[in-house]
């Protein structure tokens, strides 16, 4: 059995942390999938673009629609995926 973690942070509040919350949370985070990595738990993963260079595929009535831009009107983002 595969399991898929996906990561959601909140892109405005990333923004507007403290350069030094931001370091600790990415050491935290760093720490966190190395430890993943050295227990074998880990098949891959990445890093998602921002919400501002989102791309959204529908399809409708039978015809596929490509829409550029952010469209969803969320406090949390997507921010990436760790398939295991």
């Amino acid at each position: 059995m595969q399991y898929l973690l996906m990561i959601y942070g909140n892109e405005a509040g990333m923004q507007s942390a403290p350069k030094e919350a931001v370091t600790q949370m990415n050491a935290a985070y760093a720490a966190y999938s190395e430890a993943m990595g050295k227990a074998g738990v880990v098949l891959g993963g990445n890093r998602l673009r921002p919400t501002a260079e989102a791309t959204t595929v529908r399809v409708k009535g039978g015809k596929t629609e490509v829409l550029d831009g952010p469209y969803a009107d969320t406090k949390e983002q997507l921010g990436g995926y760790l398939p295991d």
